[in-house]
């Protein structure tokens, strides 16, 4: 009952933060709102791309680089349509290849094509020359470790990680359309200690490529904890590809962005003792926590943090009662809906400031809760009351009819959720609560992000 509501909230909140803020430096257009963004107090420039076009790969890094380069811009927007998947869009500008790169100065929507060169020093001139802007081309740290004959053996064949090569040429057509994908992997990857994303130019290196075997380009490698003899990477070349083959030899449990799933953090051994401490009576419960101890005390790495939840978690809830997890996950539903009524009161701007505050905010209370004890509890249930009687208080200053407005905008947000859902499926809720948490992730930094989903993930195994 208690993850029903929540979903309900989180779903009804995702419904008012602008899609914008979860696009890269590159702003992600669609159907929905290309005209919200384009044409208005800025001038754009847009790239209409198909996912499996080659030129457009290639092109993918230097636009990167681009937006990169305009992000703080506040009078140009550097954005991106995907043509496969809004072809309306691309009809109505009149996109018959791809890429097709078009301007569009501030509050028009008449574009003007772009026929330049296809890379970031000449984008980020014509930019500036059209939008009146003094932009320099930034660099774009690389999370991809090179490799080089001093290097590749300490790196590759150490046994505490696990190694992913990419043997390329410089002058490799595939290899630079792959460079972009494996830069993204890189990236996904770049919080897990014990996975390293790399790769060896192998046309001056030839001695290494030779010794493993390369004969052609890119060829991928994986070098496991376990075989460092190498094996090679027959799966495919797409982000989730990769992703999903890390994951699965790894142990890890990312996304294509980078952040935990709804798998991270949880260990078999210990989920399997928490089905039984929860079902256990109170005194059952202290020799099944000597049990998920000892389990837990057995883990190492990564794993061994994750025990440490566990362990807290499972204390708590022997000191707090079987509602214990329930209850936090309900508070924690609570800040999300305060959240949602000052961003629809206050608009989208209000809404991506606030997002990192009440992520800081979820965090302190998962971490006050296992720390502070009963008394903390209460004092938290006291100012949640103050709450209440703030709104009892602007019941009597607005009027007899202020809860029944309030609910009734309630309602109508509940009817969005609704119409929404019956319009874009049945994974619409869920795909929004997913969109929320990256926009969270993103706000605020990736290790405290990590931190935050794996109490979310561990506490849900107690409720």
């Amino acid at each position: 009952m208690a993850t029903s509501r929540i979903c309900k909230a989180l779903a009804i909140l995702t419904l008012f933060f602008v899609s914008s803020a979860l696009a890269d430096d590159v702003v992600v257009l669609t159907e929905e709102n290309f005209e919200k963004e384009i044409g208005q107090d800025r001038a754009a420039l847009v790239e209409f791309y198909a996912p499996w076009c080659g030129h457009c790969k290639k092109l993918a890094p230097e636009y990167e680089k681009l937006g990169a380069s305009f992000k703080k811009a506040k009078s140009v927007l550097i954005g991106k349509v995907d043509c496969d998947e809004h072809k309306s869009v691309c009809s109505k500008y009149g996109v018959q290849g791809y890429p097709t790169i078009q301007w569009f100065p501030k509050g028009s929507l008449e574009p003007k094509k772009y026929e330049g060169a296809r890379s970031a020093e000449a984008l980020t001139e014509f930019v500036n020359s059209e939008g009146g802007t003094n932009v320099k081309i930034a660099s774009i740290p690389s999370s991809v470790v090179v490799l080089s004959s001093d290097n590749f053996d300490e790196i590759v064949l150490d046994e505490t990680k696990d190694v992913l090569v990419e043997f390329y040429a410089p002058w490799c057509g595939h290899c630079k359309s792959l460079a972009p994908t494996y830069e993204k992997v890189a990236a996904a990857f770049g919080q897990e200690e014990d996975v390293v994303i790399a790769n060896l130019d192998a046309d001056n290196h030839k001695d290494l490529a030779e010794k493993y075997g390369v004969s052609g380009y890119p060829t991928l490698k994986f070098f496991p904890k376990g075989n460092k003899a190498g094996e090679d990477y027959d799966g495919g070349r797409d982000l989730d590809d990769f992703v999903n083959f890390i994951n699965e030899k790894c142990g890890t449990s990312r996304d294509s962005k980078g952040q935990f799933t709804s798998k991270a953090g949880i260990i078999e051994s210990l989920d399997t003792l928490v089905k039984e401490f929860v079902s256990a009576t109170n005194e059952e419960k202290k020799a099944v926590f000597s049990k998920i101890e000892e389990e837990a005390g057995k883990l190492k790495g990564s794993a061994a943090r994750y025990g440490k939840i566990y362990l807290k978690a499972a204390k708590s809830s022997m000191e707090k009662g079987a509602d214990y997890a329930n209850n936090e996950i309900q508070r924690y539903g609570k800040i999300y809906l305060k959240a949602a009524k000052s961003s629809m009161e206050k608009g989208a701007d209000y809404a991506n400031n606030e997002i990192q505050r009440y992520g800081k905010i979820y965090l302190k209370a998962a971490k006050s809760s296992m720390e502070k004890g009963a008394d903390y509890a209460n004092n938290e249930i006291q100012r949640y009351g103050k709450i209440y009687l703030k709104a009892a208080k602007s019941s009597m200053e607005k009027g007899a009819d202020y809860a029944n407005n309030e609910i009734q905008r309630y309602g109508k947000i509940y009817l969005k959720a609704a119409k929404s859902s019956m319009e874009k499926g049945a994974d619409y809720a869920n795909n929004e609560i997913q969109r929320l948490e990256r926009m969270l992730a993103k706000s605020i930094s990736p290790s405290k992000a990590d931190e935050f989903t794996l109490k979310k993930n561990i506490l849900a195994t107690f409720a």
